[in-house]
């Protein structure tokens, strides 16, 4: 059991700390035009370029985001087009998967004309393209609830199984205790998920100025932690229905007897 742990924790702590990076390219402000579509869809915020293709028609659809492509969409992000109001931490945390690269403006070129210098705008079609390197950042905290959670767990346990404080401590309060933790961790989780559902259909509730997709998402990290190491502790326990079935003989014979 410790040891499966353990594991556990060592595996996932590695995956989740590793840095996830992808590479991305310089744009012309022609080469956002032309992706305009649903289908094809670019935008430009803050002079960085996002491929938000996929992503569109996830989107509120109480908030049609379809005329950002193609262009810079920086106010309106900002106050959700005109609304008053800007997108929540997460929100621009989420913006960051879907970075492409840089929006680069062409440089006015100067023609000299009988020693009189005439300044003309120019549309380079052939920009050379710069690879740059940029840091997908996680919107969500993985790491904390799920040490803190899998800590917890394991303490109490080794108390309970190596007798350390044994009157107060016993593996069948131990597992009440957990078990009541997987409410307390599971109803929260069901309520926010529950209400951004129905955001869609009753946009008044997107007003909350609360993040419930993030605390959504940490309070079903935690319960999903909890859930893991319930299984691995009891895992023989659930072999038991099965040896049980294997040792019962066949009902043929119950019949012969």
């Amino acid at each position: 059991m410790q040891k499966a742990i353990f594991t556990l924790f060592s595996l996932t702590t590695f995956l989740f700390l590793a840095n996830t990076t992808v590479f991305a390219a310089d744009y012309t402000l022609a080469d956002v035009a032309e992706r305009n579509t649903e289908a094809n869809c670019w935008m430009i915020f803050s002079e960085n370029v996002y491929d938000i293709t996929t992503y569109v028609a996830e989107h509120d659809r109480y908030m049609d985001i379809r005329d950002w492509c193609g262009r810079d969409m920086t106010e309106d992000f900002q106050t959700k087009a005109g609304l008053g109001k800007d997108h929540k931490p997460a929100t621009y945390e989420m913006l960051k998967d879907y970075l492409i690269g840089k929006v680069v403006v062409n440089e006015p070129t100067l023609i000299s004309i009988e020693n009189d210098t005439v300044e003309t705008d120019t549309i380079d079609t052939e920009a050379p393209t710069q690879a740059v390197v940029v840091t997908r950042n996680n919107p969500y905290n993985f790491i904390i609830p799920f040490a803190i959670t899998l800590i917890l767990y394991l303490i109490t346990y080794l108390m309970a199984t190596k007798g350390w404080f044994n009157r107060v401590l016993v593996l069948a309060k131990v597992n009440l205790f957990w078990n009541s933790m997987l409410v307390v961790f599971l109803i929260p989780s069901v309520i926010f998920g529950f209400i951004l559902v129905l955001q869609y259909p009753f946009p008044a509730l997107a007003a909350i100025k609360f993040d419930f997709l993030y605390w959504h998402v940490e309070g079903s990290i935690a319960f999903g932690t909890l859930v893991i190491c319930h299984f691995l502790q009891r895992f023989k326990q659930y072999l038991v229905p099965l040896r049980l079935f294997k040792k019962a003989p066949p009902v043929s014979q119950i019949n012969n007897e």
